[in-house]
């Protein structure tokens, strides 16, 4: 074996074995977080209204047609390729800046993403550490629920 195929496969038991640990941990109930003012969480602007939809429906599971229709006024064109996937990547990218950070967004198979009270609470800890950057411009996170559009 080379010395690149060994390292690789030792990235990939590491990360194996961090995931384990990660899931055994939330197992248990272990808060192992520990919020630290030096990291910078960025997320694009969709990203934030989906994160911002996510955050005021807590527990209640929101379709990917809804989401569609919540960030661009119109339901999918199911004829034109990629119109379902935009919003999937947009939760992939979404759920990768917050996992380290112990927030999960969950997956009601046939019903659609939401987040639990403890991961909408984690949110809400690492609303000040969040940027929406658009165009190179950043803002911060709002999370106010009277500054959010209601969904039915």
């Amino acid at each position: 074996m080379t010395p690149a195929q060994t390292i690789l496969k030792l990235k990939r038991e590491n990360r194996t074995l961090r995931d384990r640990i990660e899931e055994l941990e939330r197992l248990a109930g272990l808060d192992l977080f520990i919020p630290s003012q030096k990291v910078k969480l960025y997320l694009t602007r969709k990203q934030a209204e989906i994160l911002g939809l996510l955050v005021t429906h807590v527990n209640r599971a929101i379709p990917r047609d809804v989401i569609f229709n919540y960030l661009y006024g119109g339901l999918p064109d199911c004829d034109q390729p990629g119109t379902h996937g935009c919003i999937d990547a947009q939760i992939f990218n979404i759920r990768k800046v917050l996992k380290p950070h112990g927030a999960l967004i969950e997956l009601e198979y046939g019903q659609g993403w939401f987040l639990s009270h403890q991961s909408a609470e984690r949110i809400r800890e690492l609303a000040p550490q969040l940027e929406i950057s658009h165009y190179r411009v950043k803002t911060r996170l709002n999370l106010e629920p009277e500054k959010r559009p209601h969904y039915q």
